[in-house]
């Protein structure tokens, strides 16, 4: 299994002042960026909150302003980001080890399908990639 940090085209360089913000890739296939292309046609109200947010993201140190970035509840080391207002969610954890990189995995439409089991599917792809760094197999 090849884990990869893929760079997202949206997120612009002059942005990633305290983090690197990227995808999680599988294999050659990301969990996130499937449907993350699709909302920038399909949903462009929330897809330009999200990248506001992605680049709040990539600026500063830690977002705390829970419209824009809320933590995981059960303080699993999963953020979301957060389409104030609108539903789109992106889920994603930080890896400071990493070059300082928030690390996206996974997406959330608030009101379709179940929030919890999108978080645990996020929780389960930082542990993937938490162990393959200690193994040495992700490529950043």
């Amino acid at each position: 299994m090849e884990l990869k940090l893929s760079k997202i085209p949206e997120v612009h360089d002059e942005w990633e002042q305290s983090h690197r913000v990227r995808a999680l890739t599988i294999n050659g296939k990301s969990p996130f960026m499937d449907v993350f292309a699709n909302w920038k046609s399909a949903e462009p109200a929330d897809y330009k909150k999200i990248m506001k947010v992605m680049e709040r993201v990539a600026r500063l140190d830690r977002v705390r302003d829970e419209k824009h970035v809320k933590a995981d509840d059960n303080k699993s080391g999963i953020y979301e980001m957060r389409a104030h207002t609108r539903r789109a969610r992106v889920l994603f954890f930080y890896d400071d080890d990493t070059c300082k990189t928030a690390i996206c995995v996974h997406t959330y439409w608030k009101g379709a399908g179940n929030q919890e089991t999108a978080f645990e599917q996020a929780v389960a792809l930082m542990k993937l990639w938490q162990a393959s760094k200690e193994t040495g197999n992700p490529k950043l």
